[in-house]
């Protein structure tokens, strides 16, 4: 079953009335599996990435379409911009951060 199939699912029950045991109860424990396995957000405020440490961050630019998006780049911070994070040909001011997952293995290795 998809994503998507399965949120409709969990909706048609949710509007029916909730049932232990229903796939709302399910969609929940495994969201909170989910995030009990991931890393949590971390505040900028709070500690930094290494230097060009893979990332995903929340742009914190207020006048921005972008504000609030999350990226996936690499920490580019310096003494003049701390909160400097970068993807290629940008950078942006973040608010969170947290490390980037490891990509798919893909078969047959890399294709360089």
């Amino acid at each position: 079953m998809t994503y998507a199939e399965k949120i409709k699912q969990a909706a048609a029950e949710l509007a029916a009335g909730y049932r232990i045991g229903s796939t709302v109860e399910r969609a929940f424990i495994e969201g909170v599996e989910w995030a009990q396995a991931n890393p949590n957000w971390i505040p900028v405020s709070e500690q930094l990435p290494e230097p060009g440490q893979r990332v995903l961050f929340v742009v914190d630019v207020l006048r921005s379409d972008y504000h609030g998006q999350v990226f996936g780049g690499r920490y580019t911070g310096s003494a003049d911009f701390p909160n400097s994070f970068g993807v290629p040909g940008i950078g942006w001011e973040a608010s969170f951060w947290m490390p980037a997952p490891e990509p798919p293995a893909q078969e047959g290795g890399n294709s360089e």
